[in-house]
């Protein structure tokens, strides 16, 4: 008989879109692979989002942990057998509650980074690098590990091709995040436009970036720096590019995906984190947070990266740590429900 898989996510003024994108490349995912997969989104969720969404959708106001019988009438609507969430953060309080009111019926996989706390799933899937977060008290199935990210679908594509390594850093390209919360971007500007006018520095801002007004100030008449925003070419931007500069969240894992060098300026403490697990790896430069950064650490930093030998070697080891693939192993583990069901 054939079974239904319900995906429910977030994104808002308070959550980035990254929770939401995962869950549609899983949704086309299941979807490619004959499962019956539906998507579950907040109503308050901007428009621009969305319009990412070719197929339709059910919807909860604006916190589903707050309104599970919202859920509830969803499952039971459509008779789901399995309910994935990709949330912020879910709490077990909420768990519980579904389980005690579906009566154990459905199976209950969850995404979570959090770690190091009681989760009553029947799954978790945590895609930290750092294997401090893999600690859980459930009697649930566990698989831990950047891996299981899921990253855009191109991705992959960009990973099998061979990123050119130049001699002189030519290009910087400056990746914050959605929102960039401590306005790092600002700092950047001001400190790499004036390293030497024969760099190329890319600024991409995020959706949710508050400060455009301060940038425009600082990058006004620099030619050597340009500002992108809402762009489709960022992997090729990547590509391009001889050294990045990110925080330490999706960012990172996509750029060790790539093999572009990256520098890390965690904007919170588990980027921080991240950062340094990745750094162990042998890719990357941690830097100090972004409320710590300094014109001087910034430089000194660089001043590694300036080495030919140094890039190569991030690039062989970020590529063996990330592969783009976390949203076909996230999907096998689904497909693997989907089988023990049918028997």
């Amino acid at each position: 008989m054939k079974k239904n898989i319900l995906i429910v996510t977030e994104a808002n003024a308070r959550v980035a879109s990254g929770h939401l994108l995962e869950c549609i490349s899983c949704y086309h995912e299941l979807r490619a692979n004959g499962v019956a997969a539906e998507l579950m989104i907040n109503a308050d969720m901007p428009s621009g989002l969305k319009a990412r969404m070719s197929d339709t959708y059910y919807e909860y106001e604006t916190d589903i942990q707050r309104e599970a019988v919202r859920l509830v009438e969803v499952v039971r609507e459509k008779n789901i057998d399995l309910i994935l969430f990709n949330l912020r953060e879910i709490a077990n309080s909420f768990l519980q509650e579904i389980r005690r009111t579906l009566e154990d019926t459905v199976t209950v996989i969850v995404i979570d980074e959090f770690g190091r706390r009681k989760l009553e799933a029947d799954i978790i899937i945590n895609p930290m690098i750092d294997s401090y977060y893999w600690e859980y008290d459930t009697a649930g199935k566990v698989y831990c590990g950047a891996q299981y990210l899921i990253l855009p679908k191109n991705l992959k594509s960009y990973h099998e091709k061979e990123k050119e390594i130049r001699d002189k850093v030519e290009t910087i390209t400056v990746s914050m995040g959605g929102v960039d919360a401590p306005g790092t971007t600002v700092k950047l500007a001001k400190w790499l436009g004036e390293l030497s006018d024969e760099i190329q520095i890319n600024l991409v801002l995020g959706g949710g970036f508050a400060y455009t007004e301060q940038l425009n100030q600082t990058v006004n008449g620099k030619r050597n720096i340009m500002v992108c925003q809402n762009i489709s070419y960022l992997y090729d931007l990547f590509m391009q590019s001889d050294i990045a500069i990110c925080a330490g969240g999706n960012t990172l894992h996509e750029l060790a995906a790539l093999g572009v060098p990256a520098l890390v300026i965690p904007s919170m403490p588990h980027e921080q984190r991240n950062g340094q697990a990745f750094e162990r790896l042998g890719f990357s430069i941690c830097c100090a947070e972004a409320r710590h950064i300094t014109r001087e650490i910034l430089t000194a930093d660089l001043r590694q990266l300036s080495d030919i030998s140094v890039r190569r070697n991030m690039q062989e080891c970020g590529k063996q740590i990330a592969d783009g693939r976390g949203d076909e192993r996230v999907c096998r583990i689904l497909l693997k429900e989907t089988r023990q069901w049918n028997g």
